[in-house]
């Protein structure tokens, strides 16, 4: 998760909560660890306080620029509709002007098979039992 923060400047992708309640899960770990003084469970809980710790000063490092980053992400996704909006205007306008507007629909390929005969194929490998259709499917064309 750090990484991907560091790489986009954002903290979008690390809830704090998440970051906050690592560090306070590890570090009453840690002190019951050192309690008891086992010091299997007090590495471990050491490696969740450093990596605690390091999330949430990279969270606060990079609190205030996501907000910058988002705001920047957010004209841009607005420029480019209103852009895609223009376009659309004006292509509707030229069809308008030409006094005809093309159909949609005759800008679309035509299927290179007639859906009767693939439906009965169909019908037919559905009928067929087990060792016809082994010993005939592939050679039907």
């Amino acid at each position: 998760m750090a990484r991907t923060v560091i790489k986009t400047k954002s903290v979008e992708y690390m809830p704090f909560f998440l970051s906050l309640f690592l560090l306070l899960n590890a570090g009453c770990w840690f002190t019951l660890a050192l309690l008891l003084k086992d010091h299997y469970v007090i590495v471990a809980n050491a490696i969740g306080i450093v990596s605690g710790s390091a999330q949430l000063i990279i969270y606060m490092i990079y609190k205030d620029k996501s907000s910058l980053v988002e705001s920047e992400k957010t004209e841009v996704k607005e420029a480019s509709i209103h852009k895609l909006e223009e376009g659309i205007k004006a292509q509707d306008m030229n069809e308008f002007d030409e006094g005809k507007l093309k159909s949609r629909s005759a800008t679309l390929p035509k299927p290179s098979i007639s859906r009767a005969y693939t439906i009965n194929k169909l019908m037919r490998s559905v009928s067929m039992s087990q060792y016809e259709s082994h010993s005939t499917f592939l050679l039907v064309p």
